[in-house]
């Protein structure tokens, strides 16, 4: 007879979900905060001398407390292994993390909020990731080109991946120069004009290998061993691009070639120090110029220009950049004193002469100011702005331009060129 299945047969029940939230632990010094594999919010925070994690207990020992002296903490030590983490170490200016840390978060779109010790937050390879220090020196090291670094604030270093024998992505642009914190702007507005006007920095950057490069100035006069490995800081010119970095290492050649420290701290003060030792040549556009372009340049007032000059100049590949009046501020017409731009395009159009310039901030003028007007393209606070031949001229604008010219062969060359080099 057949045989009748009628065992036994055990079945599973689905029960909610037991995920294990985020765990602590003080040890040796270090209080380790780690998530799991799923979405959370971490949050450490400090008050009255003491430091605790949001909705978890503190392992000590044997024993779980809420929270732990601040005295007994050197460093704060985060793991998030989970997507789209939230980890916040100041959930309030008064309550931010005063120690050191270290966090890193693993795949997935994560954020992070440093305290306000100097934070240590490196990306996984993979995701969107935010990454956010705080007041203090931080290091954020992104994992992937799609990770966003924010410094907060303080002498920052950022981190991203790179090709270390091509510093390029794209070519080299105008758009690729966003002066940092450093007073640079005679330095990234004649980068800015090279650009413009064809110079190749291609051939002027050499990798050596081991993360150094050669940097030829003044025509080749000068070649200074540029240090990178994807460390940047916030004094560096802010690269436009993941990856891209040409123009830091030409900015931290001229300062080697000055004498000065590109990876060293300086305060706005130290920085004028330096400028007066080195008999002004530091804020020099003049000087500036001539190092990238091994071109000699000179300052002329605005009132010794015209627009026919100038158009020629920039037409047959001259170098020239204009220098805003002194002061602090902007002035009504939205140009930032004290100020280099590199002069784009001189052009006639609508009954008026115009002049398109680049403001090596990356930005039209300050507090969101757009100075497209005369443009005749949808306003957008990018850096490239155009003023009237008249607001150029005006003596609450502009001092005057420093131009150098190119060579017979240069000159030649730019000839055989058609249509903008924008």
């Amino acid at each position: 007879m057949r045989w009748k299945d009628n065992h036994y047969r055990p079945t599973l029940e689905l029960l909610e979900k037991r995920d294990l939230p985020a765990t602590a632990m003080l040890s040796g010094g270090y209080l380790y905060v780690t998530s799991t594999a799923h979405h959370e919010f971490v949050t450490v925070s400090q008050s009255n001398g003491k430091l605790s994690v949001s909705g978890t207990p503190i392992t000590v020992g044997s024993s779980r407390v809420s929270s732990v002296s601040t005295t007994q903490v050197n460093k704060v030590v985060v793991y998030a292994y989970g997507g789209a983490d939230v980890i916040n170490l100041r959930p309030s200016a008064a309550t931010a993390v005063t120690k050191p840390s270290y966090v890193y978060v693993a795949k997935g779109s994560n954020q992070v909020y440093g305290g306000s010790g100097s934070n240590y937050i490196i990306a996984d390879s993979a995701g969107y990731n935010t990454l956010n220090g705080y007041t203090n020196t931080d290091y954020l090291a992104a994992g992937s080109t799609t990770d966003t670094l924010n410094g907060s604030g303080g002498f920052d270093w950022y981190y991203r991946p790179i090709n270390a024998s091509y510093p390029f992505v794209n070519g080299a642009h105008v758009s690729d120069i966003k002066q940092g914190a450093a007073p640079s702007c005679q330095t990234d507005a004649a980068l800015a004009e090279a650009v413009q006007q064809g110079f190749n920095f291609a051939n002027s950057i050499h990798y050596l290998g081991n993360a150094k490069y050669q940097v030829s100035l003044y025509g080749g006069s000068s070649r200074q061993t540029v240090s990178f490995n994807g460390w940047y800081n916030s004094q560096d010119p802010v690269p436009a691009a993941s990856g891209e970095y040409w123009a830091i290492l030409m900015y931290r050649a001229r300062l080697q070639m000055l004498g000065i420290s590109p990876t060293t701290h300086y305060t706005e003060a130290q920085w004028d120090t330096i400028n007066r030792s080195a008999g002004g040549q530091l804020y020099s556009v003049a000087d500036s110029v001539y190092a990238f372009t091994g071109r000699p340049a000179q300052f002329t007032a605005m009132s010794a220009v015209t627009p026919q000059g100038l158009q020629a100049a920039l037409g047959r590949g001259d170098y020239v950049v204009a220098s805003s009046v002194g002061g602090g501020g902007t002035t009504a017409d939205g140009i930032i004193r004290n100020h280099a731009y590199a002069l784009l395009k001189v052009y006639y159009q609508s009954g008026i002469w115009k002049v398109q310039m680049y403001n090596p901030w990356g930005m039209d003028s300050t507090n969101g100011r757009t100075l497209d007007a005369l443009s005749g393209t949808p306003p957008e606070n990018h850096g490239f702005i155009t003023v009237s031949w008249s607001q150029l001229r005006s003596s609450v604008n502009f001092q005057g331009v420093t131009l150098a010219h190119v060579t017979a062969a240069q000159t030649a060359y730019f000839k055989t060129l058609s249509g903008s080099r924008l």
